[in-house]
């Protein structure tokens, strides 16, 4: 993925009162950014492109 490799992850889904179903998750990432490195990756345009490439 565009974050790297993935070592585990954990969802639940939950269905909202008229029935439509949601997800809640939490990814664990093999050697992920620090909040700092995301931060000043966030800023550039290739990162950006990226992110939006694998949306």
């Amino acid at each position: 993925g565009v974050f790297g490799y993935v070592n585990a992850y954990f969802g639940t889904v939950e269905s909202q009162g008229r029935g439509t179903l949601h997800l809640h998750m939490l990814i664990w990432l093999k050697d992920s950014p620090t909040s700092d490195e995301m931060s000043s990756l966030l800023r550039t345009e290739e990162f950006r492109q990226k992110m939006v490439a694998f949306i």
